[in-house]
């Protein structure tokens, strides 16, 4: 068997927060390549170019949110493993 680190997408409109999250994720043994995207758009096109194990996503961006991106990426591939990030009080 052999164990191959995982690739992430990290898709945040705040370039400091995907900054501090690769750094974060860069510590992690199982992780290989961290790629970012700072928008919907530019996340689907990474996607399509590219195999994630895992998508972070920022569920409010300007643009498309995160719900249509994961609908988007869902249908180019039916087994994406998607992580929504939040920091939304639980009323909003």
């Amino acid at each position: 068997m052999v164990n191959r680190k995982a690739n992430i997408l990290v898709v945040d409109d705040h370039a400091l927060f995907r900054r501090g999250l690769k750094d974060i994720l860069s510590e992690c043994p199982d992780v290989g390549r961290i790629d970012e995207a700072g928008s919907g758009a530019e996340a689907l096109a990474k996607f399509e170019a590219g195999r994630y194990d895992c998508v972070l996503l920022d569920i409010f961006m300007p643009g498309e949110n995160g719900i249509e991106v994961i609908r988007r990426m869902t249908a180019i591939r039916a087994d994406a493993h998607c992580l929504v990030l939040s920091m939304y009080p639980l009323e909003q």
